[in-house]
């Protein structure tokens, strides 16, 4: 899955939250941002705590961001914000909060953005879930599904 199709995938996954998680959120607010919601879309779990904390996001999720689209993970700013009056320059990784929280581009939005600019040939990532998330028994080997 291209990180496009992950973005308009989890933008369909749950509604879009502009700027970080905060203490005091309640446990049920699902919002997600731009990169939270990618990362959900590929079956990892999107971190919205408090901790390990830069720039309003959990530094797990460009962890998860980075491991299933390397392309993005470079420092370089070698891209402009693609908003009309800003062209900040930056690497992919900090333009998609910074189109999300700042510009509130809707995630479908971003991910049309990105489809121009993420690499055509790159190979699709086929992302397994968790183990821990799947029953591994032989019981429940044979049919694929639990017994």
């Amino acid at each position: 899955m291209k990180l496009s199709e992950a973005i308009l995938l989890g933008s369909t996954m749950s509604p879009q939250r502009f700027g970080p998680a905060r203490k005091g959120d309640p446990p049920e607010d699902k919002r997600r941002c731009v990169i939270e919601a990618a990362v959900e879309a590929i079956g990892e779990p999107a971190h919205v705590s408090n901790d390990r904390r830069r720039f309003g996001v959990d530094v797990t999720n460009y962890r998860a961001l980075w491991k299933a689209w390397p392309w993005c993970a470079t420092h370089k700013p070698q891209y402009s914000c693609p908003h009309a009056v800003c062209g900040l320059p930056s690497p992919v990784w900090p333009l998609l909060f910074h189109l999300n929280d700042v510009h509130h581009w809707t995630r479908p939005e971003i991910a049309a953005w990105v489809a121009t600019i993420e690499p055509q040939d790159a190979p699709l990532l086929e992302h397994q879930p968790p183990s821990e998330t799947h029953d591994t028994s032989p019981e429940c080997a044979h049919a694929g599904v639990a017994q």
